[in-house]
């Protein structure tokens, strides 16, 4: 059952012109067709009548998290479940549901299942595989080995590119500076004063 209306300034005028008159709760409550319940909080709370919270469960996320929550799903294309354990919080995946849910700029789309292969194309792919059999066949997508370079470049000048190893700390980076830049740009000068 849900709550009732709050009593009108004209309700609440009659109310207390009722009780001075000596009439009981239920009688004043018949007499302006409001609930015993409603008019006894009203004699109980006073002027702090309908000033008081209005009830109901307290909201399990704050509007930090809300704005969290809301700034992840703009981001990028992600589920509820993705952003509670991305952003590890204290609340269900149902409410997250809920915030993206009530945020109008956000629109939830299910993401388009490819269409399943039909045996034509299942044939053609095992034939395809049997022709390549022999040949390796490699591809790297993601991960693998890393080449760190160095190089340097002016407005008329350039260095050769150096290959390093590992990770370098000030030492090693020192290393490279003296042994290929400015050994590279001393010998450059001196040859470009020696053809003019």
């Amino acid at each position: 059952m849900g709550a009732s209306k709050k009593l009108t300034e004209a309700e609440k005028s009659k109310i207390d012109a009722y009780k001075e008159l000596g009439l009981s709760n239920v009688k004043i409550g018949k007499k302006i067709e409001r609930s015993e319940k409603v008019i006894r909080n009203y004699l109980r709370l006073g002027a702090n009548y309908g000033l008081k919270n209005p009830g109901g469960r307290p909201k399990s996320t704050s509007m930090h998290t809300r704005n969290l929550v809301i700034r992840k799903a703009s981001n990028k294309c992600t589920s509820a479940r993705a952003i509670k354990s991305e952003c590890d919080l204290n609340c269900s995946v149902r409410t997250i549901q809920r915030v993206l849910k009530n945020t109008p700029h956000l629109k939830y789309t299910k993401p388009k299942r490819k269409p399943a292969l039909k045996p034509h194309h299942i044939q053609a792919r095992l034939s395809w595989a049997k022709k390549k059999d022999d040949v390796t066949m490699m591809s790297r997508n993601f991960g693998g080995g890393s080449v760190m370079v160095w190089g340097a470049f002016g407005y008329k000048k350039k260095s050769k590119i150096v290959f390093l190893n590992g990770r370098q700390n000030a030492a090693m980076y020192q290393d490279v500076l003296s042994n290929h830049f400015i050994g590279q740009m001393r010998d450059k000068t001196l040859a470009q004063g020696a053809k003019t």
